[in-house]
């Protein structure tokens, strides 16, 4: 979410430290350094706020993807996320695959 926009956005890979999500419309606010505010769902658990900063963008290689790290993540949150790249891992899926 940013300043003047809310976006659905399915995250390409998640991780503890972050995520990367790509916007085929683009997003005005995915300048290297902005930060966003952001509305987590994992498949299974229920939806909780957190913060992030543009850490990341490769407009060459895929445009319109960039990679936000975590600013202001609860331990409990980073435990939710922790468990759902678990269930990801005895399930097969690939880390890098549309983890929405």
């Amino acid at each position: 979410m940013g300043a003047a926009s809310l976006n659905i956005l399915y995250a390409r890979d998640i991780s503890l430290s972050g995520l990367g999500v790509h916007v085929p419309h683009g997003l005005r606010e995915a300048d290297l350094g902005n930060e966003l505010d952001l509305l987590i769902t994992l498949s299974g658990g229920h939806s909780f706020l957190t913060r992030g900063v543009v850490r990341h963008r490769n407009d060459v290689a895929m445009p319109n993807f960039f990679g936000v790290e975590f600013s202001e993540l609860k331990p409990s949150h980073r435990e939710e996320i922790r468990r759902f790249i678990a269930r990801l891992h005895e399930l097969g899926v690939p880390p890098d695959s549309d983890t929405g």
